[in-house]
């Protein structure tokens, strides 16, 4: 059955979805935007189908939706290759970043399947004749979730040294090198970056990023006011989307004794973290947790603690505060054992021990901590 294509046909429909859905808050927004993608796809508008899941893609990236926008990736892959002509070669490559930038954080995902997609996405590069330089940096993200580390460090390096096209874009690969450092352990090359920070960052967002990873470097160099001082000038990350800096601010303001902030955002946190499907943002989550939940065991004698039933270790399914001391302890053992669960399925997967030398470098931090 053919569609109404007019103003107030379902055309028009989608098209006020599509509007309301850009000025709506980005939850809602993707659900709106699904809802209209199941409208072009019931009334077979290819170039609606195919334009609105693009945006889908995006939010669903800001949002940390990893599956379905994964399950939209793939079908714009698939309609973009079977329909040669009709769509933007080089417009693709955004959708096909975006995909590179989630494969390794789910130990579901094997090895090779991670791979395949990199030589994908490496085709379709050549194809469109684009510089491989975003191309490096997405390679380089895999490469240290995976625990290469020396082939992240020669993809940084090899990125850095290609040449600039329209998918160039500074801050991202500003906040790459900092992770790298950061994965590779190496806090000389990281406090490095502190002398470029004013000048080099456009983004609020990037610049959360950059400072997040500086914190424990600075921490361990015995530069924790510095570091405190760049943490103040950030509006701290309580949202599960933001796990990179969230994880890395928790482990800082335990680390210093600032208990009442960070077990304020480590609260806000817990719930959404559940239904977070990246094992990868889940893993960075509880290995902090844990390390900030030993802390406070070791500090506090009260100081009320609410967290969701089902939070791992969490023992009280009343809902109601409880003293933080023992309740502290059972919530550092629940979360350290999800971690190396966790880290045990990934150095599973990825053949080495990265994830559990991660948990290491924290344990490593506890002498660096304010008594």
């Amino acid at each position: 059955m053919s569609a109404d294509r007019g103003p107030d046909g379902v055309e028009g429909q989608i098209l006020e979805l599509w509007e309301q859905a850009d000025e709506a808050e980005q939850r809602v927004a993707l659900e709106m935007l699904e809802q209209a993608i199941r409208l072009a796809d019931e009334a077979n508008l290819l170039q609606l189908q195919y334009q609105l899941r693009r945006d889908f893609i995006h939010v669903a990236y800001d949002t940390g939706d990893a599956d379905r926008m994964l399950v939209a990736i793939s079908w714009c892959l698939g309609t973009h290759d079977t329909r040669p002509g009709e769509f933007d070669d080089y417009e693709i490559l955004t959708e096909c970043q975006l995909a590179l930038q989630y494969v390794s954080g789910f130990v579901s995902i094997g090895r090779k399947q991670v791979e395949c997609l990199i030589e994908d996405v490496r085709r379709r590069y050549e194809a469109v004749d684009a510089s491989p330089r975003s191309l490096l940096l997405n390679r380089c993200f895999n490469a240290f979730w995976m625990g290469d580390l020396d082939a992240a460090s020669k993809y940084l390096t090899h990125m850095k040294a290609s040449p600039r096209d329209d998918l160039y874009h500074p801050d991202w690969e500003y906040i790459l090198e900092a992770d790298c450092y950061r994965h590779v352990g190496d806090d000389a090359s990281l406090l490095k970056l502190t002398n470029r920070l004013p000048n080099r960052l456009r983004f609020d967002m990037a610049r959360g990023y950059v400072i997040s990873y500086l914190l424990c470097p600075l921490l361990r160099a015995g530069r924790a006011d510095e570091a405190a001082k760049l943490l103040s000038e950030l509006k701290l990350a309580d949202e599960a989307r933001f796990v990179d800096n969230a994880a890395e601010q928790l482990v800082f303001l335990f680390a210093t004794g600032d208990f009442d902030r960070g077990l304020s955002v480590l609260e806000r946190l817990a719930t959404p973290i559940l239904g977070v499907p990246s094992d990868r943002d889940r893993f960075q989550f509880f290995a902090a947790a844990s390390f900030c939940f030993a802390r406070l065991a070791k500090q506090r004698e009260t100081a009320p603690i609410r967290l969701p039933p089902g939070f791992p270790g969490h023992v009280d399914s009343s809902g109601k505060a409880a003293a933080a001391r023992p309740v502290a302890a059972s919530l550092a053992d629940g979360c350290r054992a999800e971690a190396e669960r966790l880290a045990e399925a990934f150095n599973r997967r990825n053949g080495n021990r990265h994830f559990s030398v991660w948990l290491e470098r924290l344990d490593a931090l506890h002498p660096c901590c304010e008594p």
